[in-house]
């Protein structure tokens, strides 16, 4: 939202209540796989710093969730679905310090495999330590924004080879039962002049 904003009419008609916990059965051997969404702007205040920098804030979000999960069930994969990104290290698009550790109580207690997220608009595929479990954060990129500066405006700067924008990305996830194991693989593809192309082999993980 931008500064001193208030949630839309758009929100409110279209967007789901937040947070939620959505659970899908995967294949024919009691796998499930459950999505945590929560809202990152939650406790941002609409002319706060935080808001100026575009810093996130959820604790409240946490507490609800905390209060909702049950313990994990054997068979079933975790997967938070957020907007603000665990790893952005700068001050602004950042997480504000108190929500930074009650999230990562939050992924420890509750055993979240994967993160999935957005907002710095880069494509990328993280591993952090929650606790004694590995915890994956895949951050999404843009297919919705340019990527390139068009001739006709950079004939008007004055360093022209100085903008270089990273081109758009998308992730594409997939789920496999190997021997009763579930595994969740990303690939990232990054938009070329042929089109979407594998920028990297997948990153293939443990999801339970």
């Amino acid at each position: 939202m931008p500064l001193g904003a208030a949630p839309s009419n758009f929100y409110h008609y279209f967007i789901r209540p937040l947070p939620a916990i959505r659970s899908f059965p995967l294949g024919n051997h009691g796998h499930e796989l459950t999505l945590i969404e929560l809202d990152s702007d939650a406790d941002v205040r609409p002319n706060s710093i935080q808001r100026t920098y575009a810093r996130g804030s959820f604790c409240s979000q946490l507490q609800q969730l905390d209060a909702r999960l049950e313990p994990r069930k054997t068979g079933e994969g975790r997967a938070l679905v957020i907007h603000h990104a665990r790893t952005w290290t700068g001050f602004s698009l950042a997480i504000s310090h108190s929500t930074r550790y009650a999230r990562d109580h939050f992924l420890q207690q509750h055993e979240i495999a994967v993160i999935l997220c957005g907002h710095t608009h880069k494509a990328s595929v993280r591993r952090h330590n929650a606790g004694s479990r590995e915890c994956w954060e895949c951050g999404a990129g843009s297919t919705t924004q340019f990527d390139s500066v068009p001739r006709k405006w950079r004939v008007r700067l004055r360093k022209p080879g100085s903008v270089n924008l990273e081109p758009n990305a998308l992730m594409l996830h997939r789920i496999f039962d190997i021997d009763g194991r579930l595994e969740w693989a990303t690939t990232t593809y990054q938009r070329s002049a042929t089109g979407f192309t594998a920028a990297h082999p997948p990153r293939q993980f443990a999801l339970q």
